[in-house]
């Protein structure tokens, strides 16, 4: 179900707004309405300096410091905004002299050949006329007569290359690799190299002092993050009065009038409260039991419910949970996933450990429909049970059956949904509006059993005949009745998407079945394997836990997804399902994420 919302406007004195939004943010319960604001420079700013945090807190956290090498204590004495300053730029020296260091080793490579030299001399030599020229070639390419026409010096090898100088009166003329003299010798760049690395690992000394104040910095981040809210809060407020009044508008949940009202009388503010009508556009917050809340994280993958309509998670959590378990379809399966989470349940954080109880309804709903299709790991119960088995073996079925147990399944959630549908209109419109999807249940029924079960007779046909025409009549109440019944002939042409809908649910039966029938093929390979002499046994149990875990992986993530289809599209739509309701964010609650 949805909490019940109120609707508040404040009038609060210029003077006395700025405690008033204190107190409201130590309150924690008002949800500020949103209005279109201009941008500011300020709200830019606080904006990209909050990122700039995140980043900053995201790179110390992955620091560890050493604590024998910690040598400056002024960190602790610094202030967060320092220490973060200096990170930032420590952090851009470090990626300038890594960008320097990879072009010294280019350098250096292109270098090493040509060894130590120096440079001074051999420009003397070529202000005084001289002709100095570095050249490369392969060994096959260099000429004996280069030597008797230059004075030529081989440097150095790198296999068959020949890295050599020549000093001539006049241009030599060598067809060979021509380079110019470098400006450093290898050896100038390798300490030019070492010496930025020092730099880096002070850089990388001091990185790590700054990251022993992590707190300090975290306690920044919620500053700005609180900062940044009220920011937001003055600019949600309208001014009155040249100023003088500040007009705020929100919401809170009924329940919390009483808090509300204290800190209304200490602040002398004047308030005004209605009940919350759809066309406001509430927040929501669901109120559902410790079960149905289990399944509010996978409702919120599509939408929340709209703030004036029914709350579907409580009515398709038990269905989920069970197409879930038809589409995994394997015991064994399901106990190894329970088994799973009573095994993480110590090693996650608290606010994950709902996932994993999420994760055990749905192991059990695998045993439950491994035990009636009479799958484990692969294994056929229907056709080969077990002594012990033998009192389950009368409530195992046959694939035939599984494939009637997911229509009727389906079948029932889509006139589910359609009730639902109803009593949303009820609540909603009247009742008025709620005759054309009880028609259609009646419609439905009246079709299924003429066509199937062939129970009341005529009198199905009767049901389907008084379904038609409400249907035609009382399709759209407000419109006219030429509009009706031509709105109506369409609406009935839509049997046809109830049948699609109705086959959609084919696909829990297909997911149980290729699942069991995968399990099936690796126990085959797995014993194949087996009756290889020596390693059998071993490759037996290697590709049993490998081909099983895979097994689970892939089918799990399509028991999951189709399921999710199944909820989202058929029974969403056949609720009459709306959403686009809002979160409820109350001012002084916003999560701040440190990373």
């Amino acid at each position: 179900m949805i909490e019940p919302m109120t609707k508040y406007t404040f009038l609060v004195h210029g003077e006395e707004f700025g405690e008033f939004l204190n107190g409201l943010y130590r309150l924690g319960i008002l949800n500020i309405e949103a209005k279109e604001a201009n941008i500011t420079t300020y709200n830019t700013e606080i904006e990209q300096y909050i990122n700039t945090l995140h980043h900053v807190i995201n790179q110390l956290s992955k620091v560890t410091p050493d604590e024998d090498s910690v040598h400056d204590s002024t960190p602790q004495t610094k202030s967060a905004e320092t220490l973060v300053n200096r990170y930032l730029y420590l952090e851009s020296r470090v990626r300038e002299n890594e960008i320097k260091i990879q072009n010294l080793e280019n350098a250096i490579r292109a270098t090493q050949p040509w060894g130590r030299f120096d440079k001074a001399r051999l420009e003397a030599l070529i202000e005084a006329g001289l002709f100095v020229k570095f050249y490369s070639c392969h060994e096959k390419e260099f000429r004996n007569e280069w030597q008797e026409q230059y004075i030529v010096e081989i440097i150095s090898s790198d296999g068959p290359i020949l890295y050599f100088i020549v000093i001539h009166t006049s241009e030599p003329d060598i067809q060979a690799n021509a380079y110019s003299i470098p400006e450093s010798t290898v050896h100038q760049l390798q300490e030019e190299k070492h010496q930025l690395e020092r730099e880096n690992h002070e850089a990388q000394l001091e990185i790590g002092n700054i990251s022993m104040n992590l707190p300090k910095i975290r306690e920044l981040l919620h500053e700005k993050a609180k900062e940044q809210e009220f920011a937001a809060a003055m600019q949600k407020s309208d001014k009155a009065l040249e100023g003088k009044i500040h007009i705020l508008r929100g919401f809170i949940p009924s329940n919390q009038k009483d808090k509300l009202n204290i800190l209304i009388q200490k602040h002398y503010a004047v308030s005004i409260d209605s009940n919350v009508k759809p066309d406001d556009q509430p927040p929501v917050i669901l109120k559902n039991n410790r079960f149905a809340r289990l399944y509010e994280s996978i409702a919120g993958l599509y939408s929340l419910p709209n703030y004036g309509e029914l709350d579907l998670t409580p009515f398709f959590a038990p269905f989920f949970m069970m197409f879930f378990g038809f589409c995994l379809g394997d015991a064994g399966y399901g106990l190894v996933l329970i088994l799973a989470t009573y095994i993480l349940q110590s090693h996650i954080k608290p606010e994950l450990r709902k996932f994993l109880v999420l994760a055990r309804y749905l192991g059990f709903a695998t045993v439950l429909f491994g035990i009636i299709t009479g799958t484990f790991f692969g294994i056929n119960l229907v056709e080969n049970t077990p002594s012990w088995l033998l009192p389950l073996r009368s409530v195992m079925i046959t694939s035939n059956q599984a494939f009637n147990l997911a229509l009727g399944l389906g079948f029932i959630q889509i006139l589910f949904g359609l009730i639902i549908q109803a009593v949303n209109k009820i609540m909603q419109f009247g009742y008025k509006y709620s005759v054309t999807p009880l028609a259609w249940i009646i419609l439905l029924l009246s079709i299924a059993d003429l066509t199937l079960t062939r129970q009341t007779g005529i009198y199905a046909q009767y049901g389907a005949y008084i379904s038609i025409v409400a249907i035609l009549f009382f399709n759209d109440p407000d419109a006219a009745l030429p509009a009706r019944i031509g709105k109506g002939i369409w609406q009935l042409y839509g049997i046809t998407g109830f049948i699609g809908d109705l086959l959609s649910y084919i696909r829990l039966f297909a997911l149980g079945i290729s699942s069991a029938i995968l399990g099936l093929v690796i126990n085959d390979i797995a014993g194949r394997m087996n009756d290889i002499p020596y390693i059998g046994w071993a490759l037996f149990f290697i590709f049993l836990v490998v081909g099983h875990g895979a097994n689970l992986l892939i089918a799990s993530l399509g028991a999951f997804v189709h399921p999710l289809r199944l909820t989202f599209v058929e029974f969403y739509k056949n609720a009459g399902f709306t959403g686009g309701g809002k979160s409820y964010e109350p001012f002084g609650r916003k999560q701040v994420s440190e990373t």
